[in-house]
């Protein structure tokens, strides 16, 4: 599979802080769309490819994420990592139990939520939050299958905008579009 990462042109508005009784920062999304077009993914704008330099200081080890996507005036990094395992729809919830229980014995310093499993996109996206304290960040990591292979999501951004960033990275889940299946999210 090809893992180019392409951002769209178009901006669509999600939220504005003009809006009567929007409490939300003004959010715009762009599409992103892997280049062999299996995938694509509505992302707030502001993304762009992380600088190599970076991407060796941040992710010094040798399987880093293959995509690897930054905001770096909201200190917000975004990955996206290929994996050759065999991951079938019905296989997520475990696939996530098992990165989860991962996650918990490499980062015991760390507090973690329950596992949940998001369905409504019609495609199941098994995810949890991290947080970490000393670094005053939350992380999400999220598993899904894309031809039957697993992918892992994660978006890391400063605790104190927890308030903008959670319920941006459920509303990425709902704009995940396979080629041939739309998963339906919330909107």
């Amino acid at each position: 599979m090809e893992k180019k990462f392409c951002r769209g042109r178009d901006t669509k508005v999600l939220f504005s802080q003009d809006t009567e009784g929007c409490v939300q920062d003004s959010v715009s999304t762009v599409l992103w769309i892997w280049g062999d077009g299996k995938c694509s993914m509505e992302l707030p704008e502001g993304f762009q490819e992380m600088e190599e330099r970076n991407k060796e200081e941040i992710y010094p080890y040798e399987e880093r994420p293959e995509i690897i996507l930054e905001d770096f005036q909201e200190d917000v990094q975004i990955t996206v990592q290929f994996f050759e395992k065999e991951l079938k729809e019905a296989e997520v919830r475990d696939a996530l139990s098992q990165v989860f229980k991962l996650t918990e014995e490499s980062f015991p310093e760390y507090k973690t939520s329950p596992e949940y499993l998001w369905e409504e996109a019609g495609v199941p996206i098994g995810w949890f939050l991290l947080t970490m304290e000393d670094l005053e960040k939350e992380h999400v990591k999220a598993v899904f299958s894309l031809e039957e292979r697993m992918m892992l999501f994660t978006l890391t951004y400063p605790v104190e905008n927890n308030f903008k960033w959670r319920p941006l990275f459920k509303y990425i889940f709902s704009t995940i579009k396979k080629a041939g299946k739309r998963m339906e999210g919330l909107r």
